[in-house]
């Protein structure tokens, strides 16, 4: 991707030669079908512009890099008003800078291309739904065995909770 502006004839952006980088835009890395799917597409780095806004910057910057060690890509995410944030398909955090105002914020370092799919993006959210259900039925389990079970009752009668 390359952006030109006449006026200034400044060349910002990223030349993109390879299939094995991609963009998304700003808070697209907050989905994580999303990510998978770029990572199905065999992206190994993610280029992210991106929006923040000042005090949500540090936040905002994390769920990107979250994405890049669900699904085994390097994440260069440039955010005005917010945080530069290069990081690895581990999650290692290999450059950042805050950038705002009226200074220009820059990093340089190396970003790994390589990595690859993890399970999480050949199949999903599937642990999270097979905890899910493993409790529900835990939870349905507790509640058809409470229902069942006899009330004990003491000589006189009454139960052992104090009702009649």
């Amino acid at each position: 991707m390359v952006v030109r502006d006449r006026r200034l004839d400044i060349v910002a952006g990223v030349i993109v030669t390879d299939a094995r980088r991609n963009t998304a835009v700003c808070r697209d890395l907050d989905f994580p079908a999303l990510a998978r799917g770029y990572r199905r597409d065999g992206a190994a780095v993610m280029f992210v512009p991106a929006l923040d806004f000042g005090r949500d910057a540090w936040h905002h910057s994390r769920p990107a890099v979250v994405r890049g060690v669900e699904n085994g890509f390097s994440v260069v995410r440039s955010a005005a008003d917010g945080h530069l944030t290069v990081s690895d398909q581990y999650g290692r955090v290999l450059a950042e800078r805050a950038a705002g105002g009226r200074e220009i914020a820059t990093v340089v370092t190396s970003v790994p291309v390589g990595g690859s799919a993890t399970l999480y993006t050949r199949w999903g959210d599937w642990f999270a739904w097979l905890c899910l259900a493993s409790a529900a039925a835990v939870a349905g389990r507790a509640a058809v065995r409470r229902r069942t079970r006899p009330v004990r009752r003491s000589a006189d009668g009454r139960s052992r909770d104090g009702g009649p």
